[in-house]
């Protein structure tokens, strides 16, 4: 199976998981209004729980899919060879790494403390 075909299902897998607990946590969170007593508003509160479920769970794979790509050495948006640096931290200060695309510009920069960082 190639990268794409991968990528594809992998994505399909999440988005169909979200979709199954988003599901879940809308009739839970109707029916926990209904039960308060907040009939009318109860499908408004299924809806935004499901939601704001489905935006987080879209945000934390974003994020796993960055990291995985910036550790391999590809850049996340475009699939290219990505150059990374990082500058050791000294007297109490974090460390930093950064990343950057030659092809399309993505640029990223996150604290991050290695080994000897910490010496």
């Amino acid at each position: 199976m190639g990268h794409r075909a991968h990528e594809g299902l992998e994505t399909a897998a999440w988005g169909g998981l979200s979709l199954l607990v988003a599901v879940g946590w809308f009739a839970t969170a109707r029916g926990l209004a209904f039960r308060w007593g907040l009939g009318e508003a109860a499908g408004g509160i299924g809806v935004a729980t499901a939601a704001t479920l489905v935006v987080v769970l879209w945000s934390w794979r974003s994020r796993d899919r960055q990291l995985e790509a910036l550790a391999g050495g590809a850049c996340p948006r475009c699939g290219g060879a990505i150059a990374s640096q990082h500058e050791h931290g000294q007297r109490g200060r974090r460390g930093i790494e950064w990343w950057e695309c030659a092809s399309c510009g993505y640029a990223r920069s996150e604290s991050l403390t290695c080994e000897r960082c910490a010496a």
